[in-house]
């Protein structure tokens, strides 16, 4: 069976896709000011669990080596927040349900083995949490660490070009750093030990074209 040509397949200005993915996600914690000398909590740590994503994939062509490409979806995700006290420890979920909305310039080699090719991709993505708790009413005794829902961040990966006879087959792996402090701050003490939250994600992701 013959696979597609690469190179009348690269030269159409558009493509179209779709992408199935798996994450891994994690926060950057940061602590208030007076952590060290408050003695209610010792220590607090992130915990991270394997979450799933859908997304579209609409790619530019820009030139030989270069294309611009947007991937918009649903990611499925969870962080667990441990606080450890001096006579317990408890355990937070933070739970998202992101639509994100990533740009990237996509950097390709040249075809390697007739139908293979590696390529990186660089850029930023804003998302929205539908899961965000940011609003729900707090207390001294609910567990509760919220994000805001806004979000943006920077990425970065690296994947290669599979060309099949019918498709174009692309995995993918992704680093996703926040920019912005998405904590949303409370007076009471899961919220009252932070300073700030940044989210971060590892992303693998399979793209068909």
């Amino acid at each position: 069976m013959h696979r597609m040509d690469p190179h009348i397949y690269d030269l159409k200005q558009w493509h179209f896709g779709v992408s199935f993915s798996t994450n891994y996600g994690k926060m950057k914690v940061i602590t208030a000011n007076d952590f060290i000398q408050q003695d209610s909590v010792l220590r607090i740590v992130t915990d991270g669990t394997v979450g799933l994503g859908l997304s579209g994939l609409v790619d530019l062509r820009l030139s030989k080596t270069f294309n611009l490409r947007s991937v918009p979806g649903l990611n499925f995700h969870q962080r667990v927040m441990n606080y450890e006290f001096r006579d317990r420890n408890d355990r937070i979920p933070v739970d998202a349900v992101t639509f994100d909305l990533p740009i990237n310039i996509k950097y390709k080699s040249d075809i390697h083995y007739k139908y293979v090719r590696f390529y990186a991709v660089a850029g930023g993505r804003i998302s929205y949490d539908f899961n965000s708790r940011a609003t729900e009413e707090r207390g001294p005794f609910k567990k509760l660490v919220a994000l805001k829902p806004f979000g943006a961040s920077y990425e970065m990966g690296v994947g290669f070009d599979f060309y099949m006879p019918y498709f174009k087959f692309s995995p993918e792996i992704k680093m996703i750093n926040s920019l912005i402090n998405q904590h949303s701050p409370d007076q009471y003490i899961y919220s009252k030990s932070l300073a700030g939250l940044y989210p971060r994600m590892f992303q693998i992701s399979l793209y068909f074209e």
